[in-house]
């Protein structure tokens, strides 16, 4: 169980109610049907790849690392 802002969170529904997340153990389970788990980020600070041009994020421990220096260096 997670707590946000005062409240617990264990299973967030998303995308319409199809798949639910749980937040503890960043991990997409779809509600209606069999499919394999997906793996859900918390993302804060991306980077675009250089060869199809889309947005990557950071992996978390990375982000966290980044999120330091940016708030040492402003």
């Amino acid at each position: 169980m997670c707590v946000t802002e005062g409240r617990s969170v264990g299973l967030v529904s998303v995308d319409g109610g199809r798949y639910d997340v749980d937040v503890e153990q960043r991990v997409r389970r779809p509600v209606y049907w069999d499919e394999a788990d997906s793996l859900v980020r918390r993302c804060s600070w991306f980077y675009r790849s250089d060869t199809d041009n889309r947005m990557i994020p950071y992996d978390e421990d990375f982000a966290a690392r980044l999120e330091v220096w940016y708030s040492v260096a402003c």
